[in-house]
């Protein structure tokens, strides 16, 4: 009897604590989102940094979320790294928002070269601060329940990005070989490989927290409960949906799929399942954010760099990549993954062994 209860209570302090994730994500989002398209109007307008602050918020609502439930992952070492976020993002936004606080840019790349250099410095030493962490068994085993560490099976770091790499590349190069449209600049398979190397490096080191925003909001905190109240089928479904409609502001701007607000949300959100699929069966793999935030940046380095070097679109609901055709290729990969993991009945279970602090 008190074994029910005691379920029965926890399952309720998990819907308090998705109530308040989810509704506080939204509301600072779609308001962010208003004053952009009040200020600015499309996406064309907006300053180049607008769409990274909305990554970052849903790390921080989780953050927040975290330290007021007192959830029993707040370690000594995860509230260091949480502080580290809220740094990263304090010094982003002032710089950002206000004024660099040292204006030179030392980065002349596509992706990051409107990042002023103190954010730079802080984000770099941040990553510095988690590698040296992960490297000290005690503090390693206090980020893992959380998340944060490295987590283990460490092939995986190997295995996963090069198969997904490999596997966007293909639905991107597809727009060059059905003449799709021509590059923004001109098509070259060398330049485009190294700049993705390059840009995947630095971006790691520099952007790691906009992507963290994302990923410790989604593929944590909320798999986590998600998970747990619907098991991994059903929940990464449900939190794909969630998250391609979080999108849907800067959708409605023209952002992805410009002149398209009701198709290219629609695509969005089936993009954001499909997304969320791969992302989801690899925090589940590794029991670590950080390969997810690895995915996340290839998913978006690669795009402007293959507009830049392999194709640009002349219809962007009508083409492959994030368009319908790719979208269709990729979720015919993920539906045969959701049908033939066993994982998904699994990710409760594993979910709940990293909660508790046992690698799985």
């Amino acid at each position: 009897m008190n074994s029910s209860h005691s379920e029965q209570g926890r399952i309720r302090r998990i819907h308090k604590e998705l109530i308040a994730f989810i509704g506080i994500t939204f509301f600072l989002t779609y308001a962010y989102n208003l004053w952009l398209i009040l200020s600015f109007g499309t996406i064309n307008n907006v300053p180049p940094y607008s769409t990274l602050v909305q990554m970052m918020i849903p790390a921080l609502v989780a953050i927040f979320c975290i330290f007021f439930f007192r959830d029993q992952t707040l370690s000594p070492s995860a509230k260091l790294f949480f502080i580290l976020v809220f740094l990263n993002a304090a010094v982003f936004l002032w710089e950002m928002g206000i004024s660099p606080i040292v204006p030179f840019t030392p980065f002349d790349l596509p992706i990051y070269r409107f990042m002023p250099t103190l954010s730079i410095i802080v984000s770099s030493i941040s990553v510095l601060i988690l590698i040296a962490m992960n490297l000290v068994q005690k503090s390693r085993e206090e980020l893992y329940p959380a998340g944060l560490s490295f987590g283990h099976n460490p092939r995986w770091y190997g295995i996963i990005p090069v198969l997904f790499g490999m596997l966007f590349f293909g639905v991107y190069f597809l727009n060059h070989i059905t003449n799709s449209g021509n590059p923004i600049w001109e098509f070259n398979l060398e330049a485009f490989t190294t700049a993705l190397f390059i840009n995947l490096f630095i971006g790691f080191l520099v952007g790691w927290q906009f992507y963290f925003g994302e990923e410790y909001g989604w593929r944590v905190y909320l798999q986590d409960r998600v998970f747990t109240i619907l098991g991994g089928l059903k929940g990464v479904i449900v939190i794909g949906i969630i998250w391609g409609l979080w999108h849907s502001g800067l959708i409605l701007m023209g952002m992805n799929y410009p002149g398209q607000p009701i198709l290219g949300n629609s695509i969005m959100i089936l993009f954001a399942i499909v997304m969320g699929i791969f992302y989801s069966i690899a925090v589940l793999k590794t029991g670590s954010v950080w390969i997810a935030v690895i995915l996340h940046l290839i998913t978006d380095t690669m795009e402007p760099l293959a507009w830049l070097y392999l194709s640009y679109p002349s219809d962007m609901i009508y083409s492959f990549g994030t368009g319908i055709y790719g979208v269709a290729i990729l979720g015919i990969i993920a539906i045969f993954l959701l049908l033939r993991l066993d994982i998904w009945e699994k990710a409760s279970t594993l979910v709940a062994k990293r909660l508790s602090g046992h690698n799985y």
